[in-house]
Formats: C-alpha cells, structure tokens, sequence
C-alpha cells in the first residue's frame, strides 16, 4: 500500500507534465506556435540536463517543470507574441508594473468530474490580491532562464543571435518599512482548536506541528526508528529530527519533545511502531482538508497547515527562547532573511521580568523619574560648587599668614650698622670704577 502510495504521487506531477507537453504540440498552451514550440523544448532539456553545448547542474523533477511552464505561460500571456520578437522597452514595462503591484493573482479552483476520474480540471480566476515577493522572484528567474535557453536555442538552429532582453529584468525588495505581514493563530484560539478536534490522530499531529515547527511536506514524512526522524533517547524522552525536503529546507536537528508531552508521549507509546513506519499516514491533501474544515467551524477563520509553522515561531519568540535555538527549530540558515516570513512584528510580547531585570541594571529614563533625575544632578552640581569654594578659601589662608618674612625684616634693622658700613664701600668702589672708564671716553671726543 505505500509503494503504491508514492507511485500514485509521482504519477500525478507526470500526468500533469504530459497534459503540459500535449497542450505544447497542439499549440494549446501558449499564445503562437513557436512559443509553444519553443516551451516543449525547454522542459524537455531541463528534463534531461542538457540541450547541446548548454548543459544544466542537475536534472529536473516533473513537479518544478510544471511549476516553471505555468510561470512562463502567465508571463507570456501579458505579451501575446513570439518571444523574439519582444523588445527591452516592453520588458522594462512589465518590470514595472510587477513592482509597483499592478499585476494582481489567479486564484485555481478543482474541478472534480465524476467520482471515479483521477484528473480534475483547474479554473483560473483573478483576485484582487497582488503578487507576494516571493512570487515576483520565481516569476523572474523562470522567465530569465527559459529567455536564455530560447537565444541559445537560435544561435545552434538558426546561427542568429537575439539580445537578452532580461538584463535588467530585476525585481525590488520590499523595504523595512513596508513589513511583510505575517498571520498566525493567537496564542488564545490554540486551547480551543485543540480541544474540539474529535480525530486522535489529527489532534497529535497538529501538536507535534506546533512544538517542533514542521511544513506539512515534513509532517507527514516523519517515520519511527533512530535511523530515522522520530525515537526515544537513553532518558526514555521522545526526541523528534524532522527529514530534511530537497530544496524546501536547511539542515535539521534533533530536539527534545518539551511541548505537549504528556499526550504526545503516551500516543507515540500506544502505536507500536516498527522501525520505518510513518507516524501520519495522513496526505497532504487530506491534512489540509481537516485543517479546513476544524478551523473555520471553531475559529471561524480558515487556515491552512502552514499556519502552524508560523504559529510556532510566535509561541517560541513570546516565550523568550534565544532566535538562534528558534532558527535550528525551524530548520532555517543562520543569518537568512527567511524569518520575516514567518515573524509577526506586532504580535510578540514583552516579557515583564526582563523589563524589570533592565530597569535594575540600566539608568532609569522613564518620564515618572525625570524630575527625580534633575533635581539629583541638579544637588551634585550645588555640592560641586561648596566643595570648589572650599579648596579656594583653604588656598587663600596661608596667604594671610605671611607675617615672618616681615619679622625678619624688622631683626635685619635692629642688627648692628656693622653690616650697612660693610655694604656701602663696596658700592662707592664700583661708582668709582664706572666713572674711571667714562673718563677717557670725553677726552677721545674733545
């Protein structure tokens, strides 16, 4: 039943792919023939690696080549013409109106036939949402490379060479102050999603969502064993290592169960699991179905399994666990600007006692306390100045006390003439002295 199960889903993308290529040849697909063409002969070498001298890193799945024709078909419909005959100005046109959010969404409804009927059939219709960032982004990469593929397509059928008109094809990041909004359930409406999910099986799978942040392409691929993503350590505590998604995401740890433990440990107890099991034997399909149907009945609002992973980031944060734990959780890069998907701004709270911890440590600057802060600086400032006069006063008093050198002034008089007449010749020799030299100055005059 599980070899089945795979084969049925590879089977689907490849159904879809053939639908693709047989609309291609039918010129059904696109707008003219030669894009229609050309398009064929893209996928195909992308299938294969390699289209002549122009050779790709790896070969290509039937899911992502869907995704790029129905890119490039959307692309080609604003045009209406034959891709070598679109010009830079027109290029530079669109480029325009993607960044500047003129080109809205399609929204895809199923069409299911008859019960028994496999394929459905897909109705586009237009929203009035515009293209997220993201989207702008596979827009422009599957355009630019199906551009390239086409120019060198012409240069080894036809040796003619075609001008890249996707040079400056470029798409403008949303700035810091146009956030990305992000949705999430509230931390209050979760008790209440849980607690009226009647399906056991559901209910631990959208806890074991919450606790470790899973996409739902991950959710449902954890399988029992130590081989593999789910089993128990040498303390007997469940420890879950979601797998790893080829180009979907990062490397991923192990971590202990520590939310939803005392459920999720007796239910993972109670399935008796071989080693390789799958835990879920849920689909994507029907884990959506059931997401669908519990959120709007009790919350009124419909989510979609992503949200989960979202809401997890939101609980995390709010509990006050470091981002880089949070981005080993949630299997993301260290330093990717990834978390702003998935980061709602406006949604995380303050933890009290860390407001309270900064208030001890830092210096107060709240308005309550600004009064108090001036009239403290303001008495530091007075009791600098007192201790200022202070120092001058205790400098200017030995100044005052300057009475002994008068003292030895008046013993000088009271000693004996003595002195004075042993003084005065000394002077009356060089009078005496200065007036012989001036002497025979006059008489050279004279």
């Amino acid at each position: 039943m599980k070899k089945k199960f795979v084969d049925d889903k590879l089977d689907k993308f490849e159904r879809e792919y053939k639908n693709i290529s047989g609309k291609c040849q039918s010129s059904r697909f696109l707008s003219t023939p030669l894009n229609n063409k050309l398009l064929l002969e893209f996928i195909e070498a992308k299938r294969k690696g390699s289209y002549g001298r122009l050779l790709y890193k790896s070969q290509i799945q039937y899911k992502t080549l869907v995704k790029k024709a129905r890119n490039i078909a959307r692309i080609e419909k604003h045009f209406k013409k034959d891709i070598d005959k679109i010009s830079e100005k027109e290029m530079l046109n669109y480029r325009e109106m993607l960044n500047a959010n003129k080109i809205l969404c399609y929204k895809t409804t199923v069409i299911w036939g008859k019960k028994t009927s496999k394929t459905p059939k897909f109705k586009l219709s237009k929203t009035n949402r515009p293209l997220s960032y993201r989207t702008k982004c596979d827009y422009k990469e599957n355009f630019s490379d199906f551009h390239r593929f086409v120019r060198e397509y012409f240069f080894q059928t036809e040796n003619r060479k075609i001008p890249d008109i996707t040079k400056f094809f470029q798409i403008q990041c949303p700035s810091d102050f146009n956030e990305i909004t992000v949705e999430y359930i509230p931390e209050e409406d979760i008790p209440t999603l849980l607690e009226n999910i009647q399906t056991r099986k559901f209910k631990h799978m959208v806890q074991l969502s919450l606790m470790s942040g899973a996409r739902p392409c991950e959710i449902t691929k954890v399988r029992y064993g130590n081989k593999y993503n789910l089993y128990k350590n040498s303390e007997g505590k469940w420890i879950i290592k979601l797998p790893k998604v080829k180009r979907v995401s990062y490397k991923k740890f192990p971590f202990v169960i520590d939310l939803y433990e005392e459920e999720l440990g007796p239910y993972f107890n109670s399935l008796k699991l071989i080693e390789g099991d799958l835990v879920f034997n849920y689909t994507q399909k029907t884990f959506r179905k059931l997401m669908k149907h519990y959120t709007i009945k009790y919350l009124g609002k419909h989510y979609s399994p992503k949200i989960l992973r979202k809401s997890a980031r939101m609980i995390r944060t709010n509990s006050g666990e470091t981002e880089m734990f949070i981005n080993k959780l949630m299997g993301h890069a260290p330093g990717s600007k990834v978390q702003a998907h998935y980061t709602n701004y406006e949604g995380i709270k303050s933890n009290k006692n860390a407001v309270d911890r900064l208030k001890e440590i830092q210096y107060p600057s709240l308005k309550s306390d600004y009064e108090k802060l001036t009239r403290e600086m303001f008495a530091l400032k007075r009791k600098k100045k007192e201790e200022v006069k202070e120092v001058k006063k205790e400098e200017v008093k030995p100044v005052k006390k300057e009475a002994e050198p008068v003292k030895e002034k008046a013993e000088a008089k009271e000693k004996p003439k003595d002195d004075k007449e042993k003084k005065k010749p000394a002077t009356k020799k060089v009078t005496k002295e200065v007036k012989k030299e001036e002497k025979p100055k006059t008489s050279k005059k004279e």
